[in-house]
């Protein structure tokens, strides 16, 4: 009976993804290999772990970024950090204060260790975007 009043078509899970793009040409770019001073600059600029040595041999004034495990507790303790800043004001709003003041403490918590083991351990270009020009 409720198909009468739906438009022809908009019953298929997929109605209007006909984009009708051309992808010719573009599968060939995506399969060449990018050029070695992109790849530098971004090895430069990001500094990621994995495996980078082939980029990283050309870069003989740069260290290697041996800092994986440092990082990833940070990012594990930001996630908390970041949770907490959500939930605090639920907590206030719906009247959980007992864990609203437990939430604060943990941010509390997580901010005095972010602050040692990563924003003391920031480098001097690390903290200010780069100026234009």
């Amino acid at each position: 009976m409720l198909a009468r009043f739906v438009p022809n078509g908009w019953n298929e899970l997929f109605f209007g993804w006909k984009i009708n793009l051309d992808w010719s040409g573009r599968i060939e770019q995506l399969n060449d290999p990018e050029k070695d001073e992109v790849l530098e600059s971004f090895y430069r600029t990001i500094r990621p772990w994995g495996f980078w040595k082939p980029v990283y041999r050309n870069l003989l004034d740069l260290k290697a970024n041996t800092d994986f495990r440092r990082d990833a507790f940070n990012v594990v303790i930001g996630i908390v950090w970041q949770l907490t800043l959500n939930i605090i004001p639920i907590c206030l709003i719906i009247g959980q204060y007992r864990t609203m003041w437990i939430s604060i403490v943990i941010l509390a918590v997580t901010s005095v260790i972010m602050k040692f083991t990563w924003y003391d351990k920031l480098g001097p270009g690390d903290m200010y975007m780069p100026e234009d020009g």
